[in-house]
């Protein structure tokens, strides 16, 4: 499993970005010789900056605090706050 903050969408003075669990599962078959994969994109938190400032919330909508941001991916808050969303810029943790 690893966390990573996705890019970030603008529009109408407004910035959104989701906190994403991605998983991958490999399956090798010994017998067939076979291959399968099979991944997910989960989110677990948005995030959300406008006139009001920046706020986050769980999927369910429940509010989220900037602690428990950065209990799921140390540093997302500051790189959300400074407009720079990128997978790249943020790089993922591993969980």
């Amino acid at each position: 499993m690893t966390i990573f903050l996705q890019d970030l969408a603008e529009t109408r003075g407004f910035r959104v970005a989701a906190l994403v669990e991605q998983t991958l599962d490999v399956y090798v078959s010994g017998a067939s010789n076979a291959l399968a994969a099979q991944g997910s994109l989960v989110p677990v938190a948005v995030l959300l900056a406008g006139p009001g400032g920046i706020s986050a919330q769980a999927p369910d909508g429940t509010p989220m605090s900037r602690a428990q941001i950065e209990a799921l991916l140390p540093g997302a808050w500051a790189c959300f706050n400074a407009g720079s969303g990128e997978a790249e810029s943020m790089g993922a943790l591993p969980r």
